[in-house]
């Protein structure tokens, strides 16, 4: 079994686990840091919205953050970029 073939099992394991748990997620992801939340969802394949969602809640509203609500929001989306570019180089 190839590396590539045993990390695509790894992802989908994790997104199965994820999805099967997805009420559980919020006592998860406060447990964790940033960091450890990024790393999750990115090597799930997760996306930006599927960060937001999970980081800030599913009812987190974008158009009722305040100026500095949204600066803190677009540096975390920032950070997030950066993280997965780093992962797709490793890759």
């Amino acid at each position: 079994m190839s590396e590539k073939c045993k990390q695509h099992i790894i992802r989908e394991c994790k997104r199965k686990f994820l999805e099967k748990n997805k009420n559980k997620n919020k006592k998860i992801t406060k447990e964790l840091t940033l960091d450890e939340v990024m790393s999750n969802i990115i090597e799930t394949g997760g996306t930006i919205n599927d960060f937001i969602k999970v980081y800030f809640g599913e009812d987190y509203d974008i158009e009722d953050e305040t100026e500095e609500e949204c600066k803190k929001r677009r540096d975390i989306e920032d950070m997030f970029i950066r993280k997965k570019r780093e992962f797709r180089i490793k890759i």
